[in-house]
């Protein structure tokens, strides 16, 4: 079998004739391939190879970050992800996704920040209200929980996730009326969270009718 090396020339040869494309990005390309078809091991090492030769490469420290965090390795994931607001301070996605990486591990000071920092820069995101309505959950801040969700529904009312997130913490809160309706709705808005949904509504309306036995 040939040497990857050297099936890697052809392509590197029409990059510098075109002029359309570093050889950075070539490793990048092939990077979102492997990934794309679930190879993250072959996938990695293309983005490795991408930022050896441009340390400034975003998308490729970005998408390693992804790979990093799919397989629970959130500590690589928050070093790539750094290492890019380092470069752009100014991409949103990049809090967020650090945020997650630090909720998961347990950091919650840090991600709160980041989520902060997000919504500073986006406010609009309804997936960074999103977020920092899940760690203030985790924090038991429930009523915090219950604002971001509110909000992340008011820039996106078709965020089924935040609809079934909120009617969770409705029922936490035992408002079990207004659990409901917010099921109800995530169940309307998608398909996926229905079974999950019914059954909580379920449960809520036997919670209205009296003490479980």
């Amino acid at each position: 079998m040939p040497s990857t090396r050297f099936l890697a020339w052809p392509i590197l040869a029409l990059c510098w004739i075109s002029g359309g494309c570093t050889i950075a990005q070539v490793y990048y390309d092939r990077g979102v391939q492997h990934q794309q078809k679930g190879e993250s091991e072959a996938a990695v090492k293309e983005y490795s190879r991408a930022v050896k030769i441009d340390p400034a490469y975003t998308e490729a420290y970005m998408r390693r970050a992804d790979i990093w965090s799919s397989a629970g390795e959130y500590d690589k994931a928050i070093e790539d992800l750094t290492k890019v607001i380092e470069l752009d301070p100014s991409l949103t996605e990049a809090f967020i996704w650090r945020g997650i990486a630090q909720m998961e591990t347990g950091e919650y000071d840090s991600a709160f920040r980041d989520f902060g920092r997000a919504l500073e820069l986006d406010p609009y995101s309804a997936r960074a209200h999103n977020c920092r309505a899940e760690l203030l959950t985790r924090m038991d801040d429930l009523a915090g929980a219950l604002g971001d969700y509110s909000e992340a529904i008011r820039v996106d009312p078709k965020n089924a996730l935040a609809f079934y997130s909120r009617g969770v913490v409705h029922e936490r809160m035992a408002r079990y009326p207004e659990a409901i309706r917010d099921y109800e709705r995530a169940a309307a808005l998608s398909s996926q969270l229905a079974t999950k949904a019914f059954q909580r509504i379920d449960f809520c309306r036997k919670r209205l009718r009296g003490p479980l036995t």
